[in-house]
């Protein structure tokens, strides 16, 4: 018996910066990748105006370009059995995360209705009450916003009835997420998987305090390996894929898009400190895909 897991199911939507009008699907950024394209942009004007926020004292942004999701504000609430108030409590990247996790599950062919499928998820779970005035006294869609959320939800409305999990452990949290969904399918504490990850970053504080902490690239690009690094750049994305044990796809006749054996996350976990210069949490799950799908 092979003790290893299968990749059965991918869903993902990642920035496309001028290149598009759409967020991009995983096979569309493999080819985005493959045409040496780049998704930075200016800071969505829909979203704040970040430029009035412009300088260099305290208090102030020294960037105004990143990689940024488009129509983050959409979401078919009817499709999920979302209530209106709930959608609009809802913290943006949970309402992701369930859209993708249930594309991904779609696309894993697999039934996972009311079937002992783990939920194993990350994301900034900032509610928009962060960035909007909201009604104090609307407390019908009080726990819609709750960091347990961006897993509890996605397990609750698609009728997932394995572990649901949210993991934060800052930029590894997708890398984490997986290697305890890993386990947990080799362990038979369930029979299948979504693991997810999400970062939307709407909240302007966030973006005062990197800016604050000198860690943001002046230009708003990232430029690993070279001797002209000089800050990161802060990306959005979400991307989630479906896990089953690797025996069990192979006589199911699932499509198998790669395959992954247990995982250490934390042999270096000195290295992932929150002042860590990663370009997202979602990152460690959209190279693990990208890479073990092309393979």
């Amino acid at each position: 018996m092979v003790n290893r897991v299968a990749i059965v199911g991918i869903s993902a939507e990642l920035p496309s910066g001028v290149h598009s009008t759409s967020n991009l699907d995983h096979a569309q950024f493999y080819q985005f990748l493959v045409q040496h394209l780049e998704a930075y942009a200016e800071f969505p004007s829909d979203r704040c105006n970040l430029k009035a926020w412009i300088g260099q004292n305290v208090g102030h942004i020294n960037v105004n370009k990143g990689s940024f999701l488009k129509d983050i504000d959409l979401f078919d609430n009817v499709e999920f059995g979302v209530s209106s108030a709930d959608a609009h409590a809802m913290a943006p990247v949970t309402r992701k995360l369930i859209e993708n996790s249930f594309l991904a599950l779609l696309d894993s062919g697999i039934d996972y209705r009311a079937k002992k499928v783990g939920c194993y998820t990350s994301g900034n779970s900032i509610d928009l009450t962060n960035v909007a005035d909201a009604d104090e006294y609307d407390l019908g869609s009080l726990f819609a916003s709750a960091p347990s959320m961006v897993a509890n939800r996605v397990s609750f409305h698609l009728d997932l009835l394995g572990p649901s999990f949210p993991v934060d452990t800052a930029c590894s949290s997708t890398l984490t997420a997986t290697h305890i969904a890993v386990q947990a399918i080799l362990n038979k504490e369930c029979e299948a998987a979504v693991v997810a990850g999400c970062q939307i970053n709407h909240r302007l504080i966030d973006w005062i305090g990197y800016s604050q902490g000198s860690i943001l690239a002046p230009d708003g690009k990232c430029k690993p390996f070279d001797a002209g690094a000089n800050g990161f750049s802060r990306a959005e994305g979400c991307v989630a894929i479906v896990l089953k044990d690797l025996n069990t796809a192979l006589r199911d006749g699932d499509h198998i898009y790669a395959t992954v054996t247990p995982i250490y996350s934390h042999d270096y976990a000195h290295i992932f400190t929150s002042g860590d210069r990663s370009s997202g949490r979602q990152l460690m799950l959209v190279v693990l895909v990208l890479l073990l799908e092309h393979l």
